[in-house]
């Protein structure tokens, strides 16, 4: 039933192109016939008299029996300790040959396409192709299977596979970062990392903003940041969600996702209806809605 503890293999731990045999399992006549009379009650998979006159001369297992076994087969060997979320569908099934009484029937899996989700920073995606074959063996059995697979968090991250999502010093990317990875330069190519405010990070946004030219056509921040800068401050990193822009220990930008019902920092983010995402480095500061 499989030897690996359950969750112990991530997204990340999922090689593209990869292939493995998932064991293999004999249908027995009075399994058909079981399986058939609760679930695909035909003639061809319960009648013995009646499928001997079919077309395939003799009781054959209901294909969604060799779906169910080839199912059974892929939990017991591969997905058991996968940190699986959801099977988000199955595609191209197709049934080749007909299973009979007597038939093994052996089940393997490769795993053709993987990345990250566009949705969920904390999933990925994965596509199989599934192949059953008999004892001859021939196919018969074929799909794909989409999945969703829980990602790594960034405690359990390993530096050599994927980077912890905010603190990119010394990274320069792996195949399994994600599309947007936040990993900045300045314009001498230096890296400056981003990562989530912290509360002494606080004495250092005046500063930041005391160059605030109101007049600038550019400058696109509420009344409020530019006429009470440490209120709006204290506000906006309390109700907000907020990042720093670092280059080694010095502040350098400020980014911040306001909610549309927050106490104030801006009077028309209301107005508007939604989230505004305020944001400053250097010397260039601006506006816009937040995605």
């Amino acid at each position: 039933m499989g030897t690996e503890p359950r969750d112990s293999v991530y997204f990340e731990d999922i090689e593209e192109g990869s292939t493995q045999y998932c064991g293999s399992v004999q249908l027995s006549r009075t399994d058909i016939v079981e399986f058939a009379s609760e679930y695909d009650p035909l003639p061809i998979h319960t009648a013995p008299e009646a499928a001997a006159e079919s077309y395939f001369d003799g009781i054959i297992a209901s294909g969604h029996h060799t779906l169910s076994v080839t199912v059974r087969k892929l939990v017991e060997e591969v997905r058991r300790p996968r940190a699986v979320i959801a099977g988000l569908g199955l595609d191209n099934v197709r049934w080749h040959q007909p299973v009979r009484p007597g038939d093994t029937v052996s089940v393997e899996t490769t795993a053709v396409d993987t990345e990250p989700s566009d949705s969920n920073p904390e999933a990925g995606v994965l596509r199989e192709e599934i192949t059953v074959t008999n004892q001859c063996h021939e196919m018969v059995l074929s799909l794909d299977c989409t999945q969703l697979i829980e990602r790594r968090s960034s405690e359990q991250h390993d530096p050599q596979v994927s980077c912890n999502g905010w603190d990119n010093t010394d990274c320069e990317g792996t195949p399994y970062c994600p599309p947007r990875c936040p990993r900045f330069e300045d314009e001498e190519g230096r890296q400056l990392l981003v990562r989530p405010y912290r509360s002494d990070d606080r004495q250092a946004l005046p500063k930041l903003y005391d160059s605030v030219d109101e007049h600038d056509p550019e400058v696109n921040l509420p009344v409020s940041a530019v006429t009470r800068t440490e209120t709006w401050i204290d506000r906006t990193t309390t109700e907000g969600w907020n990042l720093v822009a670092l280059d080694g220990d010095q502040v350098i930008g400020h980014a911040a996702v306001t909610p549309a019902n927050s106490a104030d920092p801006s009077t028309d983010i209301r107005r508007e209806g939604g989230p505004r995402l305020w944001y400053r480095f250097g010397t260039h500061q601006a506006s816009d809605r937040a995605c």
